[in-house]
């Protein structure tokens, strides 16, 4: 089998060629020109053997290579059937192999000067294995991979601060994605800030957020609500209602009566008792509402 799996076909140039050739000629000088590129040699003059590989009977075969040969398509040499282009076609091939292997051998030759020695070896080696194809089962080939220092320091201490933050966040857990979370997030914010707000987070177990998670996302802008400073001083809640409710009693309360009721803290319920006094009295309270009604 030839050493070169394909050759260069030219469609314009076979049909040029083939013009005025009839199918079975065609045919036979197709297969004819093909064994000649696989054998790389012209063709033993073995015809009925020919005609067989041609598909065709021996009479047949016989016209037809008569045809091809006073078109000058075969010529019949003392070696056998052959043909002018493949011959030209296969010394392209055969200096083109030739450069191909001056060039690998450059290039063998410039590698032992930029390489080391141990590299070089088995480069080579290893190449001569791959060109037998026949490696040894049992044989190991060792790889090595190089650490940068860089990424060995990062394995062994924290970037600034990190520490204090993990000590103080209450949920342990993906270190390494959160120290890299911890050196864009002190890049963009001081980092006491950062490690105050995570001593306030509150320990929910598996619904606290990751560190890293929780970095990503700026939590320690978030403002925490103090719930009994909002009970205090917010004017919705029941202490400030009790109290608008005894000023608003206070104003129809009856003279020498305490606004805030017996107990001190039923300004409601003074309010509704002071309401029933005007209304048993009759006049005061419905005469205001009169008089302003002008």
């Amino acid at each position: 089998m030839s050493r070169s799996p394909f050759i260069p076909f030219y469609p314009s140039d076979w049909l040029a060629g083939t013009r005025g050739l009839t199918a079975a000629e065609t045919g036979i000088y197709i297969t004819l020109i093909a064994m000649m590129y696989e054998r790389e040699a012209p063709l033993e003059a073995d015809y009925k053997r020919l005609a067989r590989l041609c598909g065709a009977t021996v009479p047949s075969f016989m016209a037809a290579l008569d045809s091809l040969v006073s078109e000058a398509k075969i010529a019949v040499t003392n070696g056998g059937l052959w043909n002018a282009r493949v011959q030209v076609e296969l010394g392209k091939r055969s200096e083109k192999r030739e450069s191909a292997r001056d060039s690998a051998k450059a290039r063998w030759r410039k590698a032992p000067q930029k390489q080391a020695p141990y590299d070089a070896d088995a480069m080579r080696n290893r190449c001569e294995t791959d060109a037998n194809q026949n490696p040894e089962p049992d044989k190991k080939i060792e790889t090595y991979v190089s650490i940068s220092p860089q990424r060995k320091r990062s394995g062994v201490s924290d970037p600034p601060g990190f520490a204090d933050f993990w000590e103080a966040y209450p949920r342990k857990i993906a270190k390494g994605a959160a120290r890299e979370a911890w050196i864009m997030a002190a890049s963009l914010t001081d980092p006491p800030i950062i490690i105050a707000a995570a001593s306030r987070v509150e320990d929910r177990g598996r619904y606290t957020p990751n560190p890293a998670t929780w970095l990503n996302a700026e939590r320690w802008l978030d403002q925490t609500e103090n719930r009994n400073d909002q009970r205090t001083s917010t004017p919705g809640n029941g202490h400030a209602i009790l109290d608008a409710a005894a000023r608003a009693s206070a104003r129809f309360a009856t003279p020498g009566t305490d606004p805030r009721g017996a107990g001190g803290s039923g300004g409601c319920a003074a309010g509704m008792d002071s309401g029933a006094r005007g209304d048993a009295a009759g006049a005061s309270f419905p005469a205001r509402r009169s008089g302003t009604s002008h």
